[in-house]
């Protein structure tokens, strides 16, 4: 492995002008100088194509693909396409890099030898803070074999494909679906079983802007992607034969989603639909929750009813606080 790898930097563009600079601002201002930007236009309406026009002009490290809407898999496919970097990085459009990101990141990824580096992401909705020195998991150095599990523990791990350094040489057959919401689970699954050992950073420098408007927070679809993002990595890791060692980090943050989800918004007719058709894939190996705390068992041992005798998770969840108080 080369001391200086160049890695290749893909941003899917759609709608977000608003918030596009701060995040093309702070990659072209990378302290790590072996890069390319390669960031694909899909469909923008609000102006954002002129702006990155504008930014590819005053750098030529970035690279501009206009294309018609067709989604963000499709947006970055067209991107893998067409990079050359030893490794790549995912970044959204409306998130930023501290400016040390990239070195911090190439960093551990040419010590250890790792095919994923994995950054910790932290939110914010106005200015970003600085780089955080994160005393959990990811002070762990790497994580090797079942040990992986414990990748689990931050969710940004598991539910985003951005914030990791992945090595090229396993991007052969990365699943990149379409989907309104939770289209990252399995990529990021099959990056956990691909890469043995993870390799983790010892710094959140990536952070993710939260906003209402986002992909994730709107739209319908939403509950359907999740569940078949969940689905999908269950297969994926038995398929892998690696299911049992990573069930109980997996499960949890499965449950802890998509019961949140359901909690908060309910569920239509057809997603209730949707859930009792996938209510064997939903089942768990018995006693997978028991060092969980006693309200998040409660939570799904009423689900577990749920999908065994066919009544709504949402109604019941409703009618139990409505009686003992909010749990």
């Amino acid at each position: 492995m080369q001391s200086s790898p160049l890695i290749s930097i893909i941003v899917p563009v759609y709608n977000v002008k608003d918030y596009l600079a701060d995040c093309l601002e702070s990659l072209v201002a990378q302290t790590y100088g072996s890069i390319e930007i390669i960031v694909v236009d899909d469909g923008s309406t609000d102006g954002s194509s002129i702006l990155l026009d504008e930014f590819a002009q005053r750098d030529a490290r970035l690279r501009v693909i206009h294309q018609s809407n067709q989604g963000v898999a499709a947006a970055r496919r067209k991107a893998l396409s067409v990079a050359h970097g030893d490794a790549i990085l995912f970044v959204d459009a409306d998130d930023v890099l501290s400016s040390s990101c990239l070195q911090e990141l190439v960093q551990v990824y040419t010590k250890t030898h790792a095919h994923v580096v994995v950054s910790p992401m932290v939110r914010f909705s106005a200015c970003p803070q600085a780089p955080l020195v994160v005393a959990n998991v990811f002070s762990a150095g790497c994580l090797g074999g079942g040990q992986r599990v414990r990748l689990f523990e931050d969710f940004s791990a598991v539910m985003a494909l951005c914030g990791k350094l992945i090595s090229r040489t396993i991007l052969e057959g990365l699943p990149l679906p379409q989907s309104q919401t939770g289209d990252d689970i399995l990529p990021t699954t099959f990056l956990i079983c691909a890469s043995d050992p993870v390799a983790l950073a010892p710094r959140a420098c990536y952070f993710y802007r939260q906003r209402i408007s986002s992909q994730s927070h709107a739209g319908d679809g939403r509950f359907e992607g999740l569940l078949t993002g969940f689905c999908a990595a269950k297969q994926l890791l038995k398929q892998k034969k690696v299911y049992e060692d990573f069930a109980p980090g997996f499960e949890y943050v499965c449950r802890v989603v998509l019961t949140s989800f359901m909690e908060k918004y309910g569920l239509t007719p057809r997603e209730e639909a949707l859930l009792r058709k996938h209510r064997e894939d939903l089942m768990l190996p018995a006693g997978i929750f028991g060092g969980r705390p006693w309200k998040f068992r409660l939570r799904q041992w009423i689900f577990d009813r749920s999908l065994r005798y066919g009544f709504s998770y949402a109604f019941w969840m409703h009618g139990l606080r409505r009686l003992m108080g909010r749990i």
